[in-house]
């Protein structure tokens, strides 16, 4: 699986629940207090399309 995807679901993840700007989270190293599992539900999918 392709590492920028993983981050890139890591990210909204946080940013989704996230009550500020979510470019604070990057840019500012701002705590996260709760995500969605979502890394979870893409990961099943992407491993689907590849044959797995």
């Amino acid at each position: 699986m392709n590492k920028q995807f993983i981050d890139a679901a890591g990210f909204f993840e946080a940013a989704i629940l996230f009550e500020g700007n979510p470019w604070d989270i990057l840019e500012k190293d701002a705590k996260v207090r709760s995500t969605l599992p979502i890394s979870y539900i893409l990961t099943l999918l992407v491993a689907r399309t590849q044959g797995r």
